[in-house]
């Protein structure tokens, strides 16, 4: 009897390992060091869209831009936002980065471990990592340096507009924000009217 038991508890422990590299493919968000874990795929994906590409890093970023990041959303961080944009139930990640010409925000939509890249929006920002952050405290010129652009969850008139759907809002620095949805696997800009 006992062989029997220990047959069938390592049948299901043996089961159990085969599924447990999935759980290590997921994507993730380490809100505290800010650090973004991708699958294998993911960024193959973001290679073969644009070779050049690379996800910005927290250390590009202000003290300012951190904190206002963390303060309307604890489960970002200003370049890498987490969500369910495309309503198919798997995780997707709208990220932000560079490559030698332009910055880039775009979302990684997860369809059954195929990953499809979707671009938002790009700018040209020489030396993006060098733009002066202004005080919005004060009004003064500010020496903060740091990447002007962010992402953060909708709110507001957008976020009632979009209804249950998730949308990404993409933000430069004291300026208008821009909402974006993701529809067939395209994206598509939020205008109120």
């Amino acid at each position: 009897m006992k062989i029997i038991i220990s047959f069938f508890f390592l049948m299901n422990f043996s089961f159990a390992t085969e599924k447990s590299p999935k759980v290590k493919d997921q994507v993730s968000l380490d809100t505290k060091t800010m650090k973004l874990q991708l699958p294998k795929e993911a960024y193959e994906a973001l290679k073969k869209w644009n070779p050049e590409y690379r996800i910005f890093e927290i250390e590009g970023y202000s003290p300012s831009i951190k904190s206002l990041v963390q303060e309307i959303s604890p489960d970002s961080a200003p370049m890498a936002m987490l969500g369910d944009y495309d309503s198919d139930g798997s995780m997707d990640v709208a990220i932000l980065g560079e490559d030698s010409k332009k910055q880039h925000a775009v979302v990684l939509l997860n369809k059954s471990q195929k990953w499809v890249v979707v671009k938002l929006e790009d700018w040209s920002i020489e030396k993006v990592t060098q733009t002066t952050i202004p005080d919005l405290t004060t009004g003064e010129k500010s020496t903060e340096k740091g990447i002007p652009i962010y992402i953060l969850p909708v709110l507001g008139d957008h976020a009632k507009k979009l209804g249950k759907k998730k949308g990404i809002q993409v933000e430069y620095y004291a300026g208008q924000g821009k909402v974006f949805e993701i529809k067939q696997d395209k994206a598509s800009q939020v205008i109120l009217k």
